[in-house]
């Protein structure tokens, strides 16, 4: 003879059946920069290209010797963009139906980038670039040099975090965390500050602050009723 035996109590039978805790945990840091960029560029106009380039280089290659002059190398110089473009001639009221525009001139724009660790020179760097009346200034944009060190703080105590959430919820709901089933790293972010030039070359002062770094992780732990 066959027996059945049925199960009364679902609650008795699955008590030791293991739940599943699932909680997401983030983790704030905040490190002072210690990376700076900025981008400037030379601008000249003259009825002839080749005068307008030759006015352009002779000033571009003024303004990077006063930067090294400061204490900024080679390395930390880059070139940008970089444009020859025709200036045309302005319609008036008085023109006829026929008038079509004409080239009366040409515009060299050179710009360079500037990314530096000597944020110490940052006032001096900031002077130069005035007096040589150098035009398309960048924001200045504050970073951090050894990001992938800082990622891993953050994620660390991203990870710290979830556990603590799920040891909280376990305590709460009388359970026994048993062992990690899945984690994850959901995101990171490390977000560059940027300072307006123009407050700085009024003499407004800008502190370069601290850059936040967040990260963001997923865990499912197994947990037993205790």
């Amino acid at each position: 003879m066959k027996y059945v035996i049925l199960c009364l109590f679902p609650l008795f039978c699955y008590a030791n059946d293991p739940a599943t805790i699932t909680v997401h945990g983030e983790g704030v840091i905040y490190k002072p920069a210690d990376l700076v960029s900025l981008s400037a560029g030379t601008v000249t106009e003259a009825e002839e290209a080749e005068k307008a380039l030759d006015q352009n280089n002779r000033q571009m290659r003024a303004l990077v010797q006063e930067l090294m002059n400061l204490g900024i190398s080679e390395d930390e110089i880059q070139t940008g963009q970089f444009s020859l473009s025709p200036i045309y001639s302005s319609r008036s009221q008085n023109d006829s139906s026929e008038w079509a525009p004409k080239i009366v001139g040409y515009r060299v724009l050179n710009q360079i980038k500037i990314t530096t660790d000597q944020l110490s020179l940052i006032g001096p760097l900031m002077t130069e670039i005035t007096k040589s009346g150098a035009g398309n200034i960048g924001q200045l944009n504050y970073d951090l040099k050894n990001k992938r060190l800082y990622r891993e703080e953050a994620i660390t105590k991203a990870t710290a975090n979830a556990i603590e959430d799920a040891k909280s919820l376990s305590s709460a709901a009388n359970l026994k965390l048993i062992r990690i089933k899945k984690i994850r790293l959901d995101d990171t972010d490390i977000s560059p500050m940027s300072r307006d030039f123009g407050l700085m070359a009024k003499g407004v002062p800008v502190f370069e602050g601290e850059i936040p770094i967040r990260a963001t992780v997923y865990l499912e732990i197994e947990a037993v009723q205790e």
